[in-house]
């Protein structure tokens, strides 16, 4: 398997150079389950050398497709990550001493950037993609992709008719109508028997 990163520090001159390189996704061992990354990866690098110590700055890019959290359609986007890393002899390491993050060794032979700027591309992923800005997402009630229009969900701003019919048994124009009168009850008065005086 090519691995363009493997780099020989024998074709490094002492001072500056830079390295220009352009490989498939593959090469970089490049993968994520919140991504999918599309060829080519494009790195770019400027290396300072002194000695066997080099220092490397530069970018690598790629294209990355996933899928936007609003709508739930594909959001496609260029992706670039920034590298920055000192590259010593595995001979100057102290005995069980941990790198520290941007350091990396050297065997004397072979300087190998791959897992720090597959790193570095990995941590540019976003957490939240969008497909673009201005996403409208979908409607919480209905489902639909309000980006190709308003619904015709409530909800969204616009008109339900699932419940046209009801709305019309139960909206300001059937509160409007008359109620009906119940019929008056009609008293009911029992004649009392006059009370004889007595004498």
């Amino acid at each position: 398997m090519h691995e363009p990163l493997r780099l020989q520090l024998s074709t490094l001159p002492q001072g500056s150079s830079a390295v220009d390189l352009e490989f498939a996704v593959s090469e970089l061992g490049l993968a994520s389950a919140d991504a999918e990354f599309v060829d080519p990866v494009r790195v770019a690098l400027g290396i300072q050398r002194q000695d066997d110590q080099l220092q490397v700055r530069g970018t690598a890019s790629v294209a990355i497709r996933q899928v936007c959290v609003r709508c739930l359609n594909e959001a496609a986007r260029e992706m670039t990550a920034a590298v920055s890393v000192v590259v010593r002899a595995q001979a100057r390491r102290d005995a069980g001493a941990e790198a520290p993050d941007g350091l990396i060794y050297h065997d004397g032979e072979i300087v190998d950037l791959a897992g720090e700027i597959r790193d570095a591309l990995l941590l540019e992923i976003p957490p939240a993609p969008v497909c673009r800005s201005e996403c409208r997402g979908l409607c919480p009630r209905c489902g639909a992709d309000l980006n190709a229009g308003p619904c015709e969900c409530g909800a969204a701003g616009g008109r339900d008719t699932r419940w046209a019919a009801l709305q019309a048994l139960t909206g300001p124009a059937a509160a409007k109508s008359p109620a009906r009168k119940k019929p008056a009850l009609e008293a009911r008065t029992r004649a009392k028997p006059a009370r004889k005086k007595q004498v």
